[in-house]
């Protein structure tokens, strides 16, 4: 137990909104509630310059739902009607049984 058990829920409760995941392995849609928003990066290119970009990231407490893997797809409420997959998440290091989990994506084209 951690004194930031249940932080994670409160975040995505506060600032998420609700998404569909499908996973890859079984075509199955479920609902879920998290926290999606574009990102910026900023790359270096070999003039020396940055290339600034948008990245989709997801952010879903750790204990909503088993962890998403490469290729499960996102739809969530607030992206505009596009679908996501999923690239990879970051590595948890939280405590808290509800951590945010942070998933990289990418648009589906097409």
């Amino acid at each position: 137990m951690s004194v930031f058990d249940g932080i994670g829920s409160i975040l995505a409760s506060v600032f998420g909104d609700a998404a569909v995941v499908t996973r890859k392995a079984t075509g199955l849609p479920t609902s879920v509630r998290g926290v999606f928003r574009l990102v910026t990066v900023e790359d270096p290119v070999a003039d020396g310059r940055d290339l600034i970009r948008q990245v989709p990231i997801f952010q879903l407490p750790a204990n909503a739902m088993a962890p998403l893997v490469r290729g499960d797809q996102i739809v969530p409420a607030n992206g505009g009607g596009k679908t996501y997959i999923v690239l990879d998440a970051n590595d948890q290091t939280e405590l808290a049984v509800d951590a945010m989990t942070t998933y990289r994506l990418e648009e589906v084209i097409g």
